[in-house]
C-alpha cells in the first residue's frame, strides 16, 4: 500500500488505535485516501513527518516503508516491541520478517548465536526496589 503520490510504499503488521484521528488531521491538510484502513494512514504520516511519524502512532506494529525516490528502506516496530521484527544482512541484501523461521529460508543463511545480543535480552532494563 502507498500514500496518494506513490512515493512511500508500506508493508505493515499491526494495529493503529488512533488512525481515525490521524486520518482526519491528514485529510484536513489535503491528503486523500483510497481506503479506510489504519495501514494507509502511515505512509501519509511518513510523507509529512518522516521518521518522527512514529511518535504519533498509538498501537502495536512492525513496518517497512520503501522510499521509491531515494531508494531507502525504513524499518520500525512499536515502542514496547509487541510486534516482532527480525532482520539480517546476507550477501549484500537486507532481509526482514516477523518470524525468524522466514529468515532461515534464505538460501545460504546459517543461524548463529550472538552472545552479545543474548546477554542484552537477559539483562534487566530497569530495577524496581
Amino acid at each position: 500500500m502507498s500514500g496518494d503520490n506513490g512515493r512511500f510504499v508500506i508493508t505493515f503488521n499491526g494495529e493503529i488505535f488512533n488512525h481515525v484521528e490521524l486520518r482526519r488531521d491528514l485529510e484536513a491538510q489535503g491528503h486523500r485516501f483510497r481506503t479506510s484502513t489504519d495501514t494507509e494512514v502511515i505512509p501519509h504520516l511518513f510523507e509529512r513527518f518522516g521518521e518522527r511519524c512514529l511518535s504519533k502512532l498509538n498501537g502495536d506494529f512492525a513496518l517497512a516503508i520503501w522510499d521509491t525516490v531515494r531508494e531507502r528502506m525504513f524499518l520500525a516496530r512499536d515502542r514496547m516491541g509487541v510486534r516482532p521484527l527480525f532482520y539480517t544482512r546476507h550477501r549484500g541484501t537486507v532481509y526482514f520478517a516477523s518470524e525468524v523461521k522466514a529468515l532461515l529460508k534464505v538460501p545460504g543463511l546459517e543461524a548463529t548465536l550472538d552472545i552479545k545480543a543474548l546477554d542484552q535480552i537477559f539483562t534487566p532494563w530497569a530495577f524496581h526496589w
